[in-house]
């Protein structure tokens, strides 16, 4: 190992102070980067271990338990049986932990571009274990055990919500696929079983999402990014990230070339530009993650010429401004479901559904679409109950295949 004299370093404009280390082996083209600021990789204790540290070492059993499974698609029958066998003893564990998913501090750590994402895959099989669990007790017709599995994806997909973009990526995955599940059926519910599912639903609703906490860190992610790059660029290591960024680096690295030809207030001002769009980006998605979509500014509309850095932009804040959207639609969905429950619970001792949505809480008849009611009507049994979804107009429920659009109904 190599270490530059840090003198070249003061020429890049980085907002933290890095040293760079480039290994001197031939066969290696990788580039290793400290940060005096930068936290270090959290590590779960053994001895006082918290419910975190507890969910990461069951991720780390999880993964060392079903390696063979880990990166696979699509599973059979027999597969997923044998997983859940494998699993039994961490996913009753894990189920355990996981009630208690309002106390549990998600200890985040940002990641670089090249960087994988630690005790994800065990995390992933674990919530398919969750799931199968669910399957497996609905096509039983026990469905007491489906409601508390149901209830156990819920409370771990809300944890992952509480990291980044892919932790939350992972933790949206969980908490629709399962509850999709439980939609097909509600009809088969006895009152214990939907009450169950109301009260525990509830609680969730009324405890709220922290959405801006997962911006916060994905926003973490975005600036490390921009230390690498710059790092980069300012050591000439296009090859390193042509690795990294693969389809996405042609055009962008191919105007880095020729950036290195320029003056260096040209060069600085580069990545000066590129960290203040994400600044700004970032500011926005805080900002609308506290609001309904009614209520919510629009991104900057940013000229199509004159904005070299526009391909990194695409490529580093996808993830700020995918997650909303869809924060939306689970949101709702939750939202829907637990009325919906309400709803055939009155239907079961009352012969009728609920007349109005005066007796739900409004922090669970709020759409976060727009701000207000859900809208609702009812006549007997029957009733009609959605979102005006993303268009913020009511088109009377009427919604395409995916259930989201012109208006968005429970799936």
């Amino acid at each position: 190992m190599k270490i530059l004299n840090i003198k070249i370093l003061q020429n890049i404009s980085l907002p933290l102070f890095l040293l760079l280390i480039i290994s001197c082996n031939k066969n290696e083209d990788k580039i290793l980067f400290l940060d005096r600021q930068k936290e270090p990789k959290y590590l779960p204790s053994k001895s006082n271990p918290t419910k975190f540290d507890q969910l990461i070492f069951s991720a780390i059993e999880a993964e060392k338990l079903c390696t063979e499974y880990t990166h696979r698609v699509n599973f059979t029958a027999g597969q997923k049986l044998k997983i859940m066998h494998l699993l039994s003893k961490v996913s009753t564990h894990v189920k355990h932990i996981v009630s208690h998913y309002n106390e549990i501090l998600f200890i985040f750590t940002p990641v670089d571009m090249n960087e994988s994402y630690d005790y994800l895959n065990g995390w992933a099989m674990i919530s398919k274990a969750f799931i199968w669990q669910m399957e497996y007790a609905i096509s039983n017709q026990n469905y007491d055990a489906a409601c508390e599995w149901f209830l156990s994806t819920q409370q771990f997909g809300n944890i992952l919500l509480k990291g980044d973009a892919t932790h939350a990526s992972l933790g949206l995955n969980i908490i629709n696929e399962s509850r999709r599940h439980m939609v097909n059926i509600i009809k088969r519910f006895n009152i214990s079983q939907l009450n169950f599912l109301h009260t525990k639903l509830s609680t969730i609703c009324k405890t709220g999402w922290n959405f801006s906490l997962t911006m916060d860190h994905e926003y973490l992610n975005i600036k490390n990014w921009i230390d690498t790059l710059e790092v980069a660029f300012f050591h000439k290591k296009m090859n390193y990230l042509n690795q990294i960024l693969k389809n996405d680096s042609k055009e962008p690295i191919k105007y880095l070339n020729k950036l290195h030809k320029k003056n260096i207030v040209d060069q600085k001002n580069f990545f000066y530009k590129l960290r203040l769009e994400a600044e700004q980006e970032y500011e926005i998605s805080l900002k609308n993650s506290k609001y309904p979509l009614a209520l919510r500014s629009s991104y900057p509309t940013y000229p199509k010429k004159n904005r070299p850095w526009k391909r990194f932009s695409k490529h580093f804040f996808s993830g700020l401004k995918s997650l909303q959207p869809c924060f939306d639609q689970m949101e709702a969905r939750t939202k829907l479901f637990t009325i919906y429950c309400m709803i055939y619970l009155n239907i079961k001792t009352n012969h009728l559904s609920l007349p109005d949505l005066s007796k739900v809480s409004k922090t669970i008849t709020t759409d976060p679409y727009t701000g207000k009611d859900f809208i609702y009507y009812s006549e007997g049994v029957h009733f009609k109950l959605y979102s005006v979804g993303e268009n913020l107009t009511d088109d009377g429920g009427i919604s395409n295949e995916t259930g989201t659009y012109p208006d968005l109904i429970l799936m």
